[in-house]
C-alpha cells in the first residue's frame, strides 16, 4: 500500500470517528434550538430525530442539525449553517441574551 493512502480500519475508523461528531453536534444543535426556541417564545417540532422545525414570527424554517442545513420554507431558501446561534438570531430577530455560550455549551 502507497503512502498516504487509507486501508479498510483506517477507513472505518475515520467513519465511526465523523458518525460520533455529527451524533454529537445533533445533540448540541438540538438542546441549542430548543432553548432558543424557549426564549424567544418559538415553537419547536422535533420531526425526526434528527429533523427539526421552528415555527413562529411568520416564519417556518426546518433544521438537519447532523449536516448544518436549513430549509426556510417560508422562503424557499435552502442552505448550510456555520454558526447556529448567529443564524438563529438573524432569522427570527434580536437575541434575548448577549452570551452564547449558554446555548451552544
Amino acid at each position: 500500500m502507497a503512502t498516504g493512502q487509507m486501508d479498510t480500519d483506517d477507513w472505518k475508523a475515520y467513519h465511526d470517528q465523523q458518525k460520533q461528531v455529527k451524533e454529537y453536534r445533533l445533540k448540541r444543535h438540538t438542546t441549542a434550538i430548543r432553548i432558543f426556541a424557549e426564549d424567544h417564545k418559538l415553537k419547536m417540532t422535533l420531526i425526526q430525530d434528527s429533523h427539526i422545525r421552528i415555527t413562529g414570527n411568520d416564519k417556518i424554517v426546518d433544521f438537519y442539525p447532523m449536516s448544518k442545513r436549513f430549509h426556510n420554507i417560508s422562503t424557499g431558501l435552502r442552505g448550510n449553517y456555520h454558526n447556529l446561534i448567529g443564524f438563529l438570531t438573524a432569522t427570527f430577530g434580536d437575541e434575548k441574551r448577549k452570551d452564547n455560550k449558554q446555548y451552544c455549551g
